[in-house]
């Protein structure tokens, strides 16, 4: 009994020297530097613009009807007969349009601009 004690200790003492060697031999490596940060979008400053429109088409406008007058006649003259009337008007909506900004923003946080 007492050699298979022996012998126990002896493999465990070789078996924690064995990997006592095997640690000591890895060399402790620098961890890489950490990448830069990534640069944060900033919405200050100044800004120039401009825009441009065209437009086309009519506008057809269509009337028709028929009223009395009931203006108060001072003179006792006979009533004004009833009146018709009708008309149609076109108007062509065709043109360009265009317009610029200047202006400068802030940013004060993340989320807010003031401009």
């Amino acid at each position: 009994m007492r050699n298979k004690l022996i012998s126990s200790l002896a493999g465990a003492a070789f078996s924690f020297a064995g990997s006592g060697l095997a640690l000591a031999a890895d060399m402790a490596v620098k961890a890489p530097p950490p990448p830069p940060p990534a640069p944060v979008y900033s919405w200050t400053g100044w800004y120039v613009g401009g825009n441009v429109g065209y437009s086309w088409g009519d506008a057809h406008t269509d009337i028709a009807g028929s009223g009395e007058s009931t203006s108060f006649n001072l003179f006792l003259l006979p009533p004004n007969p009833p009146a018709t009337f009708a008309g149609s008007h076109t108007d062509g909506l065709t043109g360009v349009i265009g317009g610029g900004q200047l202006g400068y923003n802030y940013q004060v946080g993340p989320q807010w601009v003031l401009g």
